[in-house]
């Protein structure tokens, strides 16, 4: 079952209001995410955006020739 980060953040927030003793530990494990992710949570309502990688740089130089395909 897939559940959005959105909605992890959204139901830890909600539980810790509910209950003030709940340790965030045991968040963690209830939605098996980390203690980071449960930080994280209570201290933002919303999930930040995912950091997009660099874009992949060529294997080949610009100036080389294709391959030629050996037989």
């Amino acid at each position: 079952m897939y559940r959005s980060r959105e909605w992890v953040f959204e139901r830890i927030r909600r539980d810790r209001q509910l209950d003030p003793s709940v340790s965030g530990r045991a968040l963690a494990q209830r939605y098996k995410v980390s203690w980071n992710t449960v930080a994280k949570a209570l201290s933002s309502p919303m999930p930040s955006k995912r950091k997009k990688p660099p874009p992949g740089t060529s294997v080949l130089e610009p100036g080389d020739p294709p391959s030629t395909p050996r037989h």
